[in-house]
């Protein structure tokens, strides 16, 4: 996710770079994925910004080599943190919506061992992922119960269908279709309740790992 607004998958795990630009000074948005307590989960860390070559002045014009001046670097941090956060993509806007009532019509049947997820993707304006994986979410508790924002759930959902090619079969709509059958034999089949205390989070597992499974998948 650049400065802009633009949308980029993050890094699953572990830290990422992406290069963007702030207030004039191009550098580097550092981003890192933690899990903190009680399960809530923050996608967007930011850790640092380089200033660009060009706001560092030359030798040649008698400037310092090594940075721009600290007061300087802070600026572009803070700008950096409150412009990402404050411009949401018109797919973020749109998932945190309420549904259509064609969408909801569809997500009605989520539960059903038989579910057509092409009509999904066509309700939903190509979103079927995360609009089934935001719905799944929020109707079985667990956004409530872990605390998870649902600004920053969006902006991940979104993100991570973003990462699906547009190949025959590993694709977004394979994916949600795998999440709502996991999502049956979670629930209509039994298997959620037998993990007892560990319910809720196990859960949220099942249901993370089905959005993932084929991310970057090359259909190959």
């Amino acid at each position: 996710l650049t400065a802009s607004g633009l949308m980029s998958p993050p890094p699953v795990s572990g830290d990422g770079a992406i290069e963007g630009a702030v207030g004039g000074a191009s550098g580097i948005l550092r981003m890192r994925r933690t899990v903190g307590a009680g399960g809530s989960m923050d996608v967007l860390n930011f850790l640092d910004v380089q200033p660009s070559p060009d706001s560092v002045a030359s030798p040649a014009a008698g400037g310092a080599v090594h940075g721009a001046p600290r007061e300087r670097r802070k600026s572009v941090r803070k700008r950096a943190s409150m412009l990402t956060l404050m411009q949401v993509p018109e797919s973020v806007e749109q998932l945190l919506k309420p549904p259509s009532d064609p969408v909801l019509r569809v997500l009605a049947k989520a539960g059903e061992w038989q579910f057509d997820a092409f009509e999904l993707s066509e309700v939903s304006e190509g979103r079927p992922l995360s609009t089934l994986a935001y719905a799944l979410l929020q109707r079985s508790g667990l956004v409530a119960k872990f605390k998870i924002s649902e600004v920053r759930l969006a902006r991940f959902l979104c993100a991570l269908e973003s990462g699906y090619k547009d190949n025959p079969y590993h694709n977004k709509i394979h994916a949600a279709d795998v999440l709502r059958t996991l999502h049956c034999i979670m629930t209509r089949g039994g298997v959620a309740i037998k993990l007892g205390a560990a319910q809720d989070i196990g859960l949220l597992v099942a249901y993370f790992s089905a959005i993932i499974h084929d991310y970057e998948h090359k259909g190959v």
